[in-house]
């Protein structure tokens, strides 16, 4: 959204099926007046207003049909946690779903009888009485029901290329399941009674090393919560992994000639065909990295820069890393960062010219010249349904602010000081009226070679500031990539931009 104030954060729109759509009608606040359903598969679009309003749908069902509710809400931006109860003739409840996407919840029932059949929705919150935004916000929603078929998840989880997949069973803990590794199981958690939820358990015999073991679920669909545990050879538990990376679990563990004993089961105690996992175990090689790129302010105006911060750690390789994004969308452009030797730190600065396409693309990161393979993790402030394999970059309007470096380029010798001044462009009205923070970043993490800078705030009535940059004595030359960070005092993120990048040299070289 484009304003006085600016470009807003990414939002989305939510496209559904194609159904017949109609708004709700009120009151539907219980069974002696729910609102009916009559076109067999629609769309309403509804609201739950403050306090702890439930919205009754009803719809007339022959023996055998099917019925199925999907509620879309927090996947298009509502602060709806929805909870979908169906209740049968005679209102007898016959089915009850939370979170089955996210915080979006989806049913699927086949009527024995024939009767009028009821649905409906809620904020889990408010049922459960522990959260306070269902008392003072307005929460809206998109309910699809009818004889639509909602995917929940795959089961089996993951297969080769080639290879049909199929789930090995494993319900015994006196007898574990034996698995040479590395290698992929596709496990399930079955419904168990209540108070004996089901486990699963692995023998992992493997050459003498270190080794990742991941119990995947969210990230492929299933509604499981995975947790990890090790067993000794009496089944006591002795170490327990659960939500590294969203809800599914991992943890390196050392496997000796004895093996490993491992656990797959629920957080919930739950199970089902939708509570399918992928057990995978890899080995961890003697040199790898792990890069972290924070893209809290991934909103890059056209006509402007942001700067990424970028981290890195390191296991058995402390040599240079080049990050570099991948493939960008026409106009925007990516300054690769190389984290020197025994740093573990960078910032990559990511600008888009005044023609840049808007909208939101993929976006994901490599790594170039290090003799150590690469895992990435993205770091967003605010999540965005449906995410790519890697992060998002949104285009925006333009910035509020203009920033710029003047010169682009500095040389100073050692001992010696050099001025450079930032500029500002105050486009919108909100920043002519503001004070704003303005500080410089080098793209290798730090300044090394030079004295601390200060961050400086400009005035309101003021459009530049100049950063004195004193080179250390006996500083070796160097050639460091810097930017200006300018962001409005007290304002979101969102009013965060960077300068183009330019250049500072120690020592003329």
């Amino acid at each position: 959204i484009v304003g006085p104030s600016g470009h807003s954060n990414a939002g989305q729109i939510h496209v559904g099926r194609a159904l017949k759509t109609v708004d709700e009608v009120e009151p539907n606040n219980g069974f002696r007046k729910p609102s009916a359903v009559k076109d067999g598969a629609i769309a309403v679009n509804g609201k739950i207003e403050p306090g702890n309003e439930v919205d009754v749908y009803a719809i007339d069902m022959k023996a055998g049909e099917t019925l199925a509710a999907e509620v879309i809400a927090a996947r298009a931006g509502s602060g709806l946690d929805a909870l979908i109860t169906v209740f049968g003739p005679g209102l007898r409840e016959i089915a009850e779903d939370d979170d089955t996407f996210g915080q979006d919840a989806a049913v699927s029932v086949t009527a024995r009888v024939a009767g009028r059949y009821f649905v409906q929705v809620q904020d889990a919150d408010g049922k459960h009485r522990d959260g306070k935004i269902e008392a003072t916000k307005t929460r809206p929603y998109r309910l699809e029901m009818g004889a639509i078929a909602p995917a929940t998840s795959p089961s089996p989880a993951g297969s080769k290329p080639g290879e049909v997949a199929e789930i090995e069973p494993n319900d015994s803990d006196e007898a574990p399941q034996a698995v040479t590794v590395p290698a992929s199981v596709n496990g399930r958690l079955d419904a168990g009674k209540i108070g004996e939820p089901d486990v699963d358990v692995y023998r992992l015999k493997a050459e003498p090393g270190t080794y990742r073991i991941s119990a995947l679920a969210a990230r492929l669909g299933s509604l499981a919560d995975p947790v990890l545990t090790v067993l000794d050879e009496k089944g006591d538990a002795q170490a327990e992994n659960d939500d590294t990376g969203g809800r599914d679990a991992r943890f390196e563990r050392a496997i000796d000639a004895k093996g490993l004993l491992v656990a797959v089961r629920d957080y919930y105690g739950r199970g089902g065909p939708r509570f399918a996992y992928r057990l995978e175990v890899e080995r961890v090689p003697d040199r790898s990295l792990a890069v972290t790129a924070d893209l809290g302010a991934r909103v890059v105006p056209r006509g402007g820069s942001v700067a990424l911060a970028v981290k890195v750690e390191r296991r058995g390789y402390d040599g240079p890393v080049t990050v570099l994004a991948g493939e960008t969308p026409a106009g925007v452009a990516a300054v690769p960062v190389t984290i020197a030797k025994g740093s573990n730190a960078g910032v990559l600065f990511v600008s888009a010219t005044d023609d840049a396409p808007a909208g939101l693309f993929p976006f994901r990161l490599t790594t170039r010249d290090a003799a150590a393979p690469a895992e990435f993790v993205y770091r967003e402030r605010s999540a965005v349904g449906n995410d790519p394999p890697g992060g998002w970059l949104v285009v925006a309007e333009p910035a509020t602010l203009g920033v710029r470096i003047e010169p682009g380029e500095v040389v100073v010798a050692p001992g010696q000081s050099a001025t450079v001044k930032v500029v500002l462009d105050r486009r919108a009205e909100i920043a002519k009226k503001a004070a704003v923070k303005v500080k410089l970043v080098a793209a290798e993490g730090n300044l090394d070679g030079f004295e601390p800078v200060a961050e400086a705030t400009v005035a309101a009535n003021s459009d530049a500031a100049s950063f004195t940059l004193k080179a250390k004595p006996g500083a070796a030359p160097a050639r460091r990539t810097v930017a200006a960070v300018a962001r409005f005092d007290g304002s979101a993120e969102a009013f965060a931009v960077a300068s183009g990048a330019a250049a500072v040299v120690i020592g003329g070289k």
